[in-house]
């Protein structure tokens, strides 16, 4: 018989089995909710051909689901006390499933075509999300993550750009599929949370190595709440046509993308070797 994971009761009756309770290091905070999972699962909009990596599997909840509609899960866990769980809870698709027990960071995206699915740690969404997009040798064809609602908000938030926001910009399309209600996990957390949807481009929107792009980016939101001016050069900025009393959140990627072009011209200019 099948353990309801979705359960509250049943999923404590579960973690009692192994000595376990969720830990906070972790940003263990499991789903209970069955309308948040399929949400979760209809927006991934899961393929039988699907390969997914998902993050944090926990006891398994999202994993079960994904095993049941794909044709493989690679399981990120960095709790090894809570692997036991993972593969009683899977053991109807075991031929499935790969378990990495290690740190998110750590692991090595697939070089085949891949989706990202979880339920993540909060306080990793922005490593997470730099890990997939400007940082990975293969990118996946679309994340969808439970995050803290506020980060989401940010995210899609179309005048209002952060370092974060732009990451995700470059490389694809970001939207909120659902609220999801504190209420809604075991234990609950102390903030709302969001399904953020994220269509990944094939290719970045820009035209500039993100190295560079992004170099500009933190350059320029080094105090986001002044302006740019307090930020960066005056020669960067009259070269680039921004207007310095502007403030970071303001521009858009082409704005970011001239002050890379010009950014590297500068610095090609006063390189030793070019010095007379």
């Amino acid at each position: 018989m099948r353990i309801d994971l979705t359960d509250p009761r049943q999923l404590r009756d579960l973690l009692k089995k192994y000595k376990l309770w969720a830990k906070k290091r972790f940003g263990q905070n499991f789903l209970v909710d069955r309308n948040i999972l399929q949400t979760i699962v209809e927006c991934a909009d899961l393929q039988e051909e699907d390969t997914i990596v998902e993050i944090g599997p926990g006891p398994g909840v999202l994993t079960t689901e994904l095993l049941h509609r794909t044709k493989k899960v690679f399981a990120v866990e960095i709790d090894r006390d809570i692997i036991p769980v993972l593969r009683e809870t899977t053991h109807f698709n075991r031929d499935k499933l790969t378990i990495f027990n290690q740190h998110v960071l750590d692991f090595v995206v697939p070089d085949e075509p891949y989706k990202l699915v979880a339920n993540i740690p909060y306080h990793l969404t922005s490593p997470i999300l730099r890990k997939f997009l400007p940082e990975a040798a293969h990118r996946p064809q679309s994340i969808t993550l439970l995050v803290q609602k506020e980060v989401a908000e940010k995210i899609c938030h179309p005048q209002r750009r952060s370092v974060l926001s732009l990451i995700v910009e470059t490389f694809g399309d970001a939207s909120i599929a659902a609220i999801v209600p504190a209420s809604c996990f075991f234990p609950s957390p102390k903030v709302d949370s969001a399904i953020l949807h994220i269509a990944v481009a094939k290719e970045p929107r820009i035209h500039v190595a993100p190295r560079l792009f992004f170099h500009a980016v933190k350059m320029g939101f080094a105090q986001p709440r002044k302006k740019l001016k307090n930020n960066l050069p005056a020669a960067l900025l009259a070269a680039s046509q921004i207007d310095g009393d502007l403030r970071a959140e303001t521009l858009s990627i082409p704005d970011w993308e001239r002050i890379a072009t010009e950014l590297e011209k500068l610095t090609l200019k006063n390189s030793p070797k070019n010095s007379v």
